[in-house]
């Protein structure tokens, strides 16, 4: 329980860190 518990809050911190750096590299670009 607790490793699949781990896994999905990996998961969503990496899926929100990914957006973040989508985000940034969207609004550098001209």
């Amino acid at each position: 329980m607790e490793d699949d518990e781990s896994r999905m809050t990996k998961t969503g911190m990496e899926t929100f860190f990914g957006s973040c750096v989508l985000m940034l590299c969207t609004s550098r670009l001209p």
